[in-house]
Order: structure tokens, then sequence, then C-alpha cells
């Protein structure tokens, strides 16, 4: 009779092994250090799969230990089952190590059939890793600036906190099997975590730890520094290994003034025909943008920041001809639920020298006291419209100094009117203060 076994059922085995593994088995060199615990409620469980189970009377389970000099795997333990149950707890257990195991199962008249193929299982070292303290070596807090120039280094300290470099895939050196590996944990996001490397350790008392934090590719947010070690545990999420990236100022508001000059890219002519031109520079033009905290998808992240803006024109629009003057009022007013700004910093100071923006929204565009005018104080009727619009916007904010921008743009606006199609851009440039 040969047992079914599948590549996942190895694994299954393998997890449930390194997972299982008890906290207070320790090597020789260590026990002397570390206090001893009470493992009572510690177990560690093989398990297996026989489709035939029904015609077995209990099985015979051989484990065997890897011995690293040697080379050789030697018999440490052969254990029964007490009936046709696929499963049995090792007791003792076994100290860490590699180990491989076979199953063989006695059939209903007792007689023993052959046994499975090996499996490799492995024991892990284990200790409860420590961090009380995480120390970014620029400001020495626990806060990395994205304005500030930070070299990217954080020491922590702590207990337990062992080398990563020891583990080697597929090896059988015993010091595979007593590491630790570190990683960053969103505190909001558990899923979301970012693997570390080791910069320098301190390797005689295991209590310190330097690494290289690429914190320009990580978003804002405050994340658990973590350490977990070979059979699992992990240390502990509290405000002691907690790692805050942020900007120093959380919020940003922007005002701008200046000029532009609307011009009508679609209009069924009727600018030209009455206004005798596509382009009217009598024009003013203001913007205010707020960056806010961090809500939901708006603030200011790593790369890019997201906010809400609204700006306002006004145009005077005019024309003289023999007999009669023609003029009125263009006004657009706007809010965009969508400011996308893209800020370029110094790579030697961390200055932001300048700014990149989109932004798109809803508003009016209104044709205010649009009249003819003739001699002898004659006036036509005036012409009044309020047409709801929509509106994408460019921008390119260049710093002087810390607050003080000077910002060209452009916007291309369309108004919703029944009787004609109006296309209108608006090219300028103001000067802007950022609070």
């Amino acid at each position: 009779m040969v047992l079914q076994r599948s590549e996942s059922r190895k694994i299954l085995l393998f997890i449930a092994v390194l997972l299982l593994t008890v906290s207070s088995v320790f090597s020789k060199e260590e026990t002397a250090q570390e206090e001893k615990k009470d493992v009572s409620d510690e177990w560690q469980i093989l398990e297996w799969d026989n489709s035939a189970n029904d015609y077995v009377l209990k099985y015979q389970i051989n484990i065997e230990e890897y011995n690293y000099k040697k080379n050789v795997y030697k018999n440490v333990r052969v254990l029964e089952t007490e009936s046709n149950t696929c499963r049995i707890k090792i007791d003792p257990m076994l100290p860490p190590g590699f180990y491989r195991y076979n199953v063989a199962a006695y059939n209903l008249i007792g007689n023993l059939e052959e046994p499975s193929e090996w499996i490799d299982f492995t024991i892990y070292v284990a200790h409860q890793p420590e961090i009380s303290d995480v120390s970014v070596n620029v400001n020495k807090s626990s806060t990395i600036y994205y304005e500030e120039v930070n070299d990217g280094l954080v020491t922590i300290e702590g207990k337990n906190l062992f080398d990563k470099q020891a583990f080697v895939e597929n090896s059988k050196d015993i010091e595979s099997i007593k590491f630790t590996e570190y990683f960053l944990e969103n505190q909001k996001n558990s899923e979301n975590f970012i693997p570390l490397e080791f910069t320098d350790h301190d390797s005689k008392k295991n209590s310190s730890a330097l690494f290289l934090i690429d914190y320009e590719n990580i978003d804002v947010g405050t994340y658990y520094f973590v350490a977990r070690d070979a059979s699992g545990l992990e240390s502990e999420r509290s405000s002691d290994n907690m790692l805050t990236i942020r900007y120093k100022k959380p919020v940003d508001f922007d005002i701008s003034g200046g000029y532009q000059v609307p011009v009508v890219l679609l209009d069924d002519n009727v600018c030209e025909k009455y206004l005798n031109s596509k382009a009217f520079p009598l024009s003013i033009y203001g913007k205010a943008v707020l960056i806010p905290p961090s809500i939901f998808m708006w603030g200011k992240h790593k790369n890019y920041y997201l906010g809400f803006g609204i700006d306002v024109s006004y145009t005077f629009m005019t024309a003289k001809y023999d007999s009669y003057t023609v003029n009125g009022n263009l006004l657009g007013a706007y809010f965009s639920p969508f400011v996308y700004q893209i800020p370029f910093k110094s790579k030697v100071t961390g200055r932001i020298w300048s700014c990149f923006e989109m932004s798109a929204g809803l508003g009016v565009e209104t044709f205010l006291n649009y009249k003819f005018h003739f001699g002898h104080g004659i006036e036509s009727e005036p012409l009044n419209s309020l047409n709801l619009g929509v509106k994408v916007s460019l921008a390119y904010q260049i710093f002087i100094g810390n607050r003080l921008f000077i910002e060209p743009n452009v916007s291309v606006s369309y108004a919703l009117l029944s009787d004609m199609k109006f296309l209108l851009s608006r090219p300028g440039v103001s000067v802007g203060w950022k609070f």
C-alpha cells in the first residue's frame, strides 16, 4: 500500500512544524543565557493523508535527523499511532534541526507495509524578538520628513535581533535555522508591508541593527517596524516600534493672481462677427488651491499632492465700429475637486524648487451685460447668459525662495450653450504665494 502525498501536503507539513515549534528550545550555546520557559502547552505535530485509510490498523513513523558535520541522517525516533489516525504528536519534542520522516502502515492483519518516501522538515530556533526603540539618524526621532535631506538610515534597538543573512535557501547549515527577517507594516493596512535589509548589525549582543530606508519610494503613513524570527514569532506592534514618514507641513494653501488672454477656439464665428476678434487681452485671473491633510485619496503623498481648487477669471470684451460700440463681460468660475501636483525637490537642499499642476473641474461661464451702444445714449437690451462649463488646466510653479512662485498656466473650457458651441482657451501667467 502506498500513501498518497502531494507537494501541497508537504508544504502543509512543513508549515505546521515550522509554526508550531516551541519558543523554549534553544541551541546548546544559548541555553545558559536564555530564560527557560514552561513547555507543557507547546507541541509538534506530523500529519499525512492516505486514501486507503479504512484498511489500516495503525501507522509507524520513522524520524531521522541530519548531521551537518558528517553529512548523514541518523534515526532519532520511531513512533506509532494508537489507531489509523493520520497525525501524531511528537513527544518529547525534537530540538531545532533538519529532519526527515516516512510513514509505514500496518494492514488489518498486523503486517507492516512498505514505507512512504522520505519527507523533509525543519524545526527552527525560536527567539521572541523585541524592538524597544526606532531612531532616524538625521534627526534622532522616529519620524522621517520628506522635506529634510535624509540619508534614510534608521537604527532599531531591542532583543533577539538576529541577522537575516544567516538564512540560505535550501541550506542545511545549522546557522540557517536561526535568523530574523524585518519589514515595515502599514499601521492602517497590515497587508501593506515593505521588506528591509541590514546595513549594519550588532552580532555580539543582537540588540541593535541599522537599516537603509528608501523613504522616497514609501508613501506617507505610520508604520510598525516588525522583526520576525525563524519560527514565526514577531515583535509586538506598539508605539515603541513605530516609524512615521510624512511632511513637516501636512497642509498647503496656494493663492495666485495674474493675467490671462482668453482665446476663442470655437463659437460658430459669433465673436469674430460681432466683436471683430477671437482674443481679448483685457482680463484678470485668480486661483486658490488647498492640499488638505490626508483624507481618503487627497493629501500629500510621497511623489504627488492631491487637493481641491477654485479659480475665477474676468474679461472685458469690446469692439468699436463707425456708428456703434459692442461690449460686455465674460466671467468664468470653476471648482476643481481634483488638483494634482508633482513637486520637484533639490537633492542637495531638499527644497521644492518647482511644481507641475493638472486640474479638472466644473463651473460656469457667464455672459454679463452685453450691449450695442449707439449715439445719443441709445442702447440695446442687455444679453445675460449663465452656462454650465467644464474645464481642464495645466500650470507650472517656479519658486523664488520658499513661498513665492511664478506660474505660467493655460486652461481650456467648454461652455454648454443651447444655441452655439463655445470652446475657450486661457493662457496666462500669475504670481502666487504658498502658505
